[in-house]
């Protein structure tokens, strides 16, 4: 395929995609590791749209699953967990999904010119002049060769055609439709917004004599001093592992490459100092490369806590007391935690929450040993259950002044309601007589602000947006009429209420340049509908292997 793209040059390199360096010292092959095909009861390979798929099928297909995701998402899925939890990205699953899609390409006789092949390389990678130097830093360190790169366009122009051919009803949307539906998610509606903030009506509680003890009384649940427990724990510093760090990252030989796509990639006005202004590209890279080394050492400091965890678990029965022994033999100090508890975990460590969960989670008779290691900012930690401290009421005395603040605020809901309230009925009254929201506002000695004008495609609020959520102020705004009143929306700061101006004309020269490129892409979105219901139905047809029955069955063409 390289003497194929090499035809249809003329090309610009636009992207070197930056990548973490630690992929560059960790080899993963996930066909090695997870890559089993499930054998039929008689030993034979499933097959799929009549093909045995073999372990080298199906590590081929993986390999192919984990390309796509890294030109979707710019990270590679098995360093990019939290994402992949997000979108149920399942390698396996979608292994079988890519081979089911492949088959059923070559099935409906697919075939794909060399120049589509070559085009959408083009927009995968770039000059093909440079394919050599892709191949080296961004495919081999990750378990990929050429020849996957090669089957990958390959089948992904098939892949595409068909979707083009399943969802060719798709790109029938015509010109008048498209106006229809731009004109309805672009309908701007003007409005009004009056805030009633809590910090407006806390002076104005009054606190009456026994309101405070009552409160107290009534609200005992929440002046209760928590339970807390103390820990006994092993650190594994990422300080201790930054000199083996910087011996790796120096065996990377185009580690300044590597650093500056980084930096231009993020953006040259990303990196900056304690006083907001961008750092130049040579500090930007020092920081680069220090985060780097950080993230590596840190992952040096999990293997070895691991190590440690394993010979935890080893000394059967698993007793708090392990702790200090192997501690003592492996020649680690052991630290105990000041007293926490679940809400703020430990104040004098810089650990996730995880680390008060974990702790919380464990007892001294059936589980008094976490033996999972738990990340925090400087390093790994392995704990231990060392005390159980209960929790207990707290007199109102010690309490005093929280109760206070809680019962003006408490209090400042209510006033700001009823506020509110009355304003409306009064605003009602005063709208129907053909006064101005304007000055029904001004004569209720509030203030009003002029809400941006809002559509269906509205997703920011220039001013608003730490006061307000879009989502709830577009719900509300579309409900009203033209001229109406929405009722009192409470939210965290107090709560709002919002009046309708109406609809505001489209702008035709606007529709006139953006309609265009939302037809193209209307079309697109309604074609890739129409394949992947079409792909859902022939999915369950087949009855694939796949880890689950609500596994992902339809994600329409890849969006390389």
């Amino acid at each position: 395929m390289f003497g194929t793209i090499r035809r249809h040059q003329k090309w610009l390199w636009f992207v070197v995609v930056a990548v973490v360096i630690i992929s560059f010292l960790v080899f993963f092959d996930p066909s090695q590791r997870s890559g089993r095909s499930r054998n039929d009861q008689a030993g034979r390979a499933p097959e799929i749209n009549g093909r045995a798929i073999t372990p080298k099928v199906f590590g081929e297909a993986q390999r192919e699953v984990r390309l796509l995701y890294f030109l979707n998402f710019r990270q590679w899925p098995e360093k990019d967990a939290e994402r992949a939890q997000q979108i149920n990205f399942d390698l396996e699953n979608e292994s079988y999904l890519r081979l089911f899609r492949v088959g059923k390409a070559v099935e409906a006789g697919i075939q794909v010119p060399d120049a589509s092949v070559a085009e959408l390389a083009k927009r995968l990678v770039g000059d093909p002049s440079q394919f050599d130097r892709f191949t080296k830093e961004m495919l081999i360190p990750n378990g990929l060769t050429a020849d996957d790169f090669e089957r990958f366009v390959r089948n992904d122009a098939m892949i595409q055609q068909l979707s083009s051919v399943v969802g060719a009803a798709g790109r029938l949307v015509t010109p008048a439709e498209a106006e229809t539906l731009y004109r309805r998610d672009h309908q701007e509606t003007a409005g009004e917004i009056v805030f009633f903030n809590l910090s407006n009506f806390m002076s104005k509680v009054v606190i009456t004599n026994g309101a405070l003890t009552n409160f107290h009384a009534a609200q005992a649940a929440r002046y209760r001093t928590p339970d807390k427990v103390r820990v006994s724990y092993v650190e594994f510093a990422k300080t201790n592992f930054t000199a083996e760090a910087d011996k790796q990252m120096a065996l990377v030989t185009n580690l300044t490459t590597q650093l500056r796509e980084m930096y231009y990639k993020a953006g040259t006005n990303y990196f900056k100092d304690t006083n907001g202004v961008a750092l130049s590209e040579a500090a930007a890279m020092d920081k680069i490369k220090e985060d780097q080394r950080d993230r590596l050492a840190l992952m040096m400091a999990a293997r070895r806590a691991n190590d440690f965890a394993n010979k935890l678990y080893d000394q059967q029965p698993v007793l708090a007391a392990n702790l200090d022994k192997l501690a003592a033999a492996e020649g680690f100090k052991v630290e105990v935690s000041m007293p926490f508890d679940l809400e703020d975990g430990p104040t004098n460590l810089d650990v996730s929450p995880k680390f008060a969960r974990v702790a919380f989670s464990l007892n001294a008779t059936n589980n008094p040993v976490s033996v999972q290691p738990i990340e925090g900012e400087h390093g790994m930690y392995i704990i231990a259950l060392k005390e159980t401290i209960p929790g207990h009421p707290d007199a109102f005395a010690t309490v005093a002044a929280k109760v206070e603040e809680d019962y003006k605020r408490f209090n400042a809901y209510n006033l700001a309601r009823t506020t509110a309230t009355d304003f409306i009925a009064q605003a009602t009254n005063g709208l129907t007589a053909g006064k101005s929201f304007t000055e029904l506002v001004k004569q209720a000695g509030l203030k009003t602000e002029v809400l941006p004008p809002i559509s269906a495609a509205t997703d920011s609020l220039t001013n608003l947006e730490e006061r307000v959520d879009i989502r709830q102020i577009k719900s509300v705004l579309f409900s009203l009429e033209a001229g109406k009143l929405s009722s009192y929306i409470p939210n965290q700061l107090g709560g709002f209420v919002v009046h309708s101006a109406g609809k505001v004309p489209i702008d035709e020269a606007k529709l006139k340049i953006e309609l265009p490129k939302f037809t193209s892409e209307l079309r697109y979105q309604k074609q890739n509908e129409i394949f992947s219901r079409w792909f859902s139905k022939q999915v369950e047809k087949a009855n694939l292997p796949l880890n689950n029955r609500n596994a992902r069955k339809g994600a329409g063409a890849p969006q390389s």
